[in-house]
C-alpha cells in the first residue's frame, strides 16, 4: 500500500513515516502540498495523510486538487492537523476529507509495545470526527495516565 505524507514539520514527518513504514506500509514523504499532489499523479497511492498548514499548497488546496481528479473521487484522504478549530472540521468535511485526526497524536498501543496501525478505508467512508470537540487538554492527567512521552521517555 503506497502512502504519501505530506508534513512540512521534518521530525513529525520522520515519526509518522517511520510509524507506517514499521506497519509494513510503503510511504512516501513529501514537504508540501505540491509535492504530495504530484505524488499522487504520477504513482495514483491508496491513501493521502496530509497536514493542513504547510507551505507552497497547504492541505485543504491538496484536497481541493485530489477530489477534482477522477481517480481522486474516492481517494481515502486524512488530515493530521493541530487545526481543532470548527470552522477548519467544516471546512474539510465539506472539501471530502475521509478523516480528520488532531495532532499530537500517539501510536496505539505505545505504552505496552504493541502498535496497531488500522487499516485505511475502502474507498470513501462517512465523516466520523466532525462531530467531536477537540481533546479538552484540562484534563490530561485523567486521559493519558499511564502514557509515555511522545519521545519515548519516561518521567
Amino acid at each position: 500500500m503506497k502512502i504519501p505524507v505530506a508534513e512540512d514539520d521534518d521530525l513529525l514527518r520522520d515519526v509518522i513515516y517511520n510509524i507506517l513504514v514499521l506497519e509494513g506500509y510503503e510511504v512516501f514523504s513529501t514537504v508540501n502540498g505540491r509535492q504530495a499532489l504530484d505524488f499522487f499523479v504520477s504513482v495514483k497511492p491508496d491513501l493521502i495523510v496530509s497536514d493542513i498548514m504547510m507551505p507552497e499548497m497547504d492541505g485543504f488546496e491538496l484536497l481541493e486538487e485530489v477530489r477534482s481528479l477522477p481517480h481522486g473521487v474516492t481517494m481515502p484522504f486524512l488530515f493530521l492537523t493541530a487545526r481543532t478549530e470548527r470552522t477548519d472540521i467544516k471546512k474539510a468535511r465539506t472539501l471530502g476529507v475521509d478523516d480528520y485526526l488532531f495532532k499530537p497524536f500517539r501510536r496505539l498501543g505505545a505504552d505496552r509495545g504493541d502498535a496497531h496501525v488500522p487499516q485505511p478505508p475502502q474507498g470513501r467512508r462517512a465523516f466520523r470526527h466532525a462531530r467531536r470537540s477537540p481533546p479538552d487538554r484540562g484534563d490530561a492527567g485523567e486521559r493519558d495516565r499511564g502514557a509515555r512521552p511522545a519521545h519515548g521517555r519516561s518521567r
